[in-house]
């Protein structure tokens, strides 16, 4: 009997088989995870895309005028997501939603107004300072000028401005140094503004560029740690602004920003606010009294005659010769009301030398007050025919600016900032869905965090 032996190599192609089918099997759960992970990481970069397109996006009138970062929620779309979806072949009906959106508070408007102005003080400062004293400059030649400059980075006050920067340690340790005597702990933070400003503002005048340099890789490396620099100071201003000196700028830029009911209906920056609203709003008078059309002109207008009272009464008692016919009138006054009241009615005489130049002034005030109301300005002090200080209205509205408080002045220069862009965001939030599951991005401006 013959028996036959068994061929082995079937064994081994069985067992290929068994192993081949397990890789086989990885192979496409791991091909399978990966289209998964794709598919996801496309959905991310879509929704992220998306989100950075509505930040893009922003306002550009906004921004310049008031300095403000925000976009219109109610013209967004969802045009970048659907084209990157497209693109990575994944059109199934995907939908994105948002679900929650970040609005402009008082909080992001004072950092806003404190950015505005660490970047555009000089500029402010120089016009404020040719408007206010045109009837100087125009009496000045350029040479005249330009050697006044001179002599003033000769002078003594140029040596005290240069030492102040130098040796502001100083000075910061004196503060910190008063105020652990009297135990004043709220002012530290503005006490550390300070300083900071004072090292960004030292360490640019210490370390200048070597204009001879060259345009190498040596100078470039320069030119960007120079441009760091002068970010640094911005940064380190606008935190100096926002913690210690706010007031001054947010009546500033309450006064010069917003429209009013006189001319010119400009921005800071120039800009034409009928751009932004169609007429002419009385916004700086809302600003100032809280009260909306006829009635905060009517307050407005009893502020600014008031205060051109008292300057003319501050004038008339000023001068010699007005005061002299003023003290005539009052002795006359005085004399006629003895008789009339058989002198019973005994004032001293400087009673009726105010009342006369009151009389006098509200009179002679009217003719101002015409001209600042058609726009003009007129001469706060003078010397003979040369007018030193000229205001006009938005002057003097910045004159009782200063009386409100900043909390009161955000919240109405948001109220009207929200009326001309109604529906502005900071700040959104987009979701969509995957197999179940949420993916959503959160982005806001980096300048309200």
């Amino acid at each position: 009997m013959r028996y036959r032996k068994r061929n082995k190599r079937g064994t081994s192609s069985v067992f290929l088989a068994i192993v081949l089918s397990a890789v086989i099997l990885v192979q496409c759960t791991y091909f399978s995870l990966v289209c998964d992970l794709n598919r996801k990481m496309t959905i991310c970069r879509a929704v992220s895309s998306q989100v950075d397109s509505f930040l893009a996006d922003y306002d550009r009138t906004l921004f310049s005028v008031y300095g403000i970062y925000a976009f219109d929620i109610n013209g967004i779309d969802c045009d970048i997501f659907d084209s990157v979806m497209e693109a990575n072949g994944m059109i199934n009906g995907d939908t994105l939603a948002v679900s929650g959106v970040y609005t402009f508070d008082t909080d992001d408007l004072a950092r806003a107004v404190a950015v505005y102005y660490s970047y555009r003080m000089p500029g402010v400062a120089f016009t404020s300072f040719m408007n206010c004293f045109s009837g100087i400059t125009e009496c000045l030649e350029l040479d005249d000028l330009a050697k006044a400059l001179r002599d003033f980075g000769r002078s003594d006050a140029a040596s005290f401005m240069i030492d102040f920067v130098e040796k502001s340690d100083r000075i910061r340790e004196a503060l910190e140094s008063v105020m652990s005597q009297f135990d004043i702990s709220e002012v530290s933070e503005k006490i550390e503004s300070f300083g900071e400003l004072m090292e960004e503002l030292d360490d640019m005048d210490s370390d200048g560029l070597d204009p001879e340099g060259g345009i190498g890789s040596h100078g470039l490396s320069v030119a960007s740690e120079a441009i760091s620099r002068v970010i640094g100071v911005f940064s380190a201003g606008s935190s100096f602004i926002e913690d210690v000196a706010f007031h001054p700028f947010a009546v500033h830029y309450a006064a010069y920003n917003f429209d009013c009911s006189v001319g010119p209906h400009t921005s800071i920056n120039g800009t034409d606010l009928g751009m932004i609203h169609d007429g002419v709003y009385p916004d700086v008078e809302y600003i100032l009294t809280g009260q909306t059309g006829n009635v905060s002109q009517y307050e407005v207008n009893l502020l600014v005659y008031g205060l051109l009272i008292g300057k003319n009464v501050v004038e008339v008692l000023a001068d010699p010769e007005k005061r002299e016919i003023v003290e005539g009138v009052a002795e006359v006054l005085e004399a006629l009301v003895l008789v009339l009241t058989v002198g019973s009615c005994q004032l001293p005489s400087e009673v009726y030398v105010f009342l006369v130049a009151y009389l006098y002034s509200k009179v002679t005030a009217l003719s101002d007050y015409g001209k600042i109301m058609r726009g003009d300005k007129i001469a706060l002090i003078s010397s003979g025919e040369t007018e030193i200080v000229q205001v006009g209205y938005r002057e003097i509205l910045y004159f009782y600016l200063n009386f409100i408080p900043d909390n009161t002045l955000l919240e109405r220069m948001h109220t009207v900032i929200g009326r001309d862009f109604e529906g502005y965001v900071c700040g959104i939030t987009l979701e969509t869905t995957y197999k179940g599951e949420i993916i959503s991005f959160e982005r806001g401006y980096a300048m309200y965090e």
